[in-house]
């Protein structure tokens, strides 16, 4: 197996987003797909109490996903939280699911505005790539969501 791969699609959310006006009067409705790719080798071990040949996993080396949703959903629905742009509601998101999941290659994050254009398509933002951190291993701007979302570093 070369890649193993955690996914949330199309989670739904209620956030205030947006710059022009009235945008922020109510919160708009967003969808959110999660990417976490792992290293398999770390997630299945190949112990003898495996049995008949079926890996063991280690739930240290993946991710919990309903942890992961439930602090995401905190962050982004947190009473008086507003975003300008999708852009950075998708680079904060990038940044919590980089703390969450420090065990990760590579995250992708997916945001779409399903109302935005009326039903003439759907704005999506991605931010793809290995998840963020400082010289000592810890994302920098993820310690700021930390205390936000719920996630506990220590």
């Amino acid at each position: 197996m070369k890649t193993l791969k955690v996914l949330i699609n199309s989670m739904p959310l209620s956030v205030f987003i947006g710059v022009n006006p009235g945008e922020t009067a109510h919160p708009q409705p967003i969808e959110l797909d999660v990417e976490i790719e792992l290293d398999p080798a770390s997630v299945f071990s190949s112990s003898p109490a495996s049995v008949a040949g079926r890996h063991r996993s280690s739930l240290d080396h993946t991710v919990d996903y309903g942890e992961l949703a439930a602090a995401v959903r905190k962050y982004v629905e947190a009473d008086g939280r507003v975003f300008d742009l999708l852009e950075e509601l998708t680079a904060d998101l990038f940044s919590l699911v980089s703390l969450a999941a420090p065990q990760a290659r590579r995250i992708c994050i997916g945001v779409r505005k399903p109302q935005a254009l009326g039903g003439a398509g759907v704005p999506m933002v991605l931010c793809d790539g290995p998840p963020v951190r400082d010289a000592g291993g810890q994302d920098s701007s993820a310690e700021a969501l930390d205390n936000e979302s719920g996630l506990g570093t220590s």
